[in-house]
């Protein structure tokens, strides 16, 4: 919702006077702003739109990694918990693959695969405090800043199995000829040399919201396997 609200008016689909009101006029860029300079201030705010996106996911990653941590501490002493005991935290560390692989491990996942979370670690990082331009120093693959994660994408195929180009925006299909959608899971992956800004799509960051959603249920799923384990039942399982 966000992303979609933030491009809309951008693109031309959305009339942002519609939304203030029939009685109030917004003009956004002044009249002495010549199309270039429109351009180039539209441009800046959509990086401006899918970079707070990114950020908050990881914001709010951290702080779901947080409350799974504090849970399993507490129920990790089964179903009685001694009234001194104190949970350790980790609100302190502020990588979220670091994190990440804390809790995993914690969970009982002895190699915990964390590459894609130290990706977007690194870009959020990036945007935060270097106002999205990639520093030498966060280059770390072949000289480059490399955000990687798993998504689900969609493909459009004839029945000549030739595929056909869609508008990530509008969703429309470039094609005269009847289609069915192919979806697969794959690892996307862009790459950003030094001195060049991170700027991904509002399509890319849906795809990384959706990847955080589904390794947030992975993870929930083996905190609840572990509660079982130490006879610490779901709600639901215990009132049965």
């Amino acid at each position: 919702m966000f992303i979609t609200l933030g491009i809309r008016p951008i693109e031309g689909e959305l009339e942002l006077n519609a939304l203030m009101g029939p009685r109030t006029h917004l003009n956004i860029f002044g009249a002495a702003l010549t199309e270039a300079q429109q351009a180039q201030a539209k441009a800046e705010y959509a990086a401006w739109v899918t970079d707070s996106a990114l950020r908050d996911l990881d914001l709010h990653f951290h702080l779901f990694l947080d409350r799974i941590w504090w849970a399993w501490q507490v129920a990790a002493h089964g179903p009685l918990v001694p009234e001194d005991f104190v949970p350790e935290g980790i609100e302190r560390e502020t990588n979220s693959a670091i994190k990440a692989s804390r809790v995993l491990v914690a969970l009982g996942d002895a190699e915990p695969d964390v590459a894609h979370f130290r990706s977007l670690s690194n870009a959020r990082n990036v945007l935060a405090h270097h106002v999205g331009i990639v520093p030498p120093d966060k280059a770390f693959h072949d000289g480059h800043l490399q955000v990687s994660w798993l998504a689900m994408v969609q493909r459009f195929i004839d029945e000549d199995g030739v595929e056909h180009p869609w508008d990530e925006v509008t969703g429309q299909v470039h094609s005269d000829r009847p289609t069915r959608i192919q979806i697969t899971f794959e690892v996307v992956a862009r790459r950003f040399a030094p001195g060049e800004r991170v700027r991904l799509t509002p399509h890319e960051v849906v795809q990384i919201a959706l990847f955080y959603e589904i390794e947030g249920n992975r993870i929930f799923e083996r905190l609840v396997e572990r509660l079982r384990a130490v006879g610490v039942a779901p709600p639901a399982e215990a009132t049965a």
